[in-house]
């Protein structure tokens, strides 16, 4: 389980901090090129995003430390959407005790959205 933020950037400069702003979210896959995340739409934002903008959030696992990570994908109907954190170094193995729902399988998605 990890805990998301949307990114915010300060007033002068382009560093990004937490917003005022939290959910949770699910670690999908981890990949020696990087980690993706599941989590509620409404947890990173439903402001419509351009081209031009990249969205951003944060997320912190259970160590703590917070990490900055590029919104990949959203789902304009469903409250879902797909956070990236690239690896920049290391290689150790993964290991977390992640069931594999199959196909067709119903899964249970527990949030608050505030529409």
């Amino acid at each position: 389980m990890a805990v998301i933020s949307p990114a915010a950037q300060t007033w002068f400069g382009k560093r990004e901090v937490l917003s005022m702003s939290f959910g949770a979210g699910a670690l999908l896959q981890a990949t020696p090129a990087g980690y993706l995340f599941a989590t509620a739409r409404h947890v990173i934002g439903t402001a419509d995003w351009n081209v031009a903008s990249k969205p951003r959030a944060m997320i912190s696992l259970e160590s703590g430390v917070w990490s900055g990570a590029d919104v990949i994908a959203r789902h304009q109907d469903l409250d879902l959407a797909l956070v990236w954190i690239p690896r920049h170094s290391g290689s150790t193995s993964f290991v977390q005790p992640v069931a594999a729902p199959l196909d067709g399988e119903e899964i249970l998605v527990i949030g608050i959205p505030r529409v």
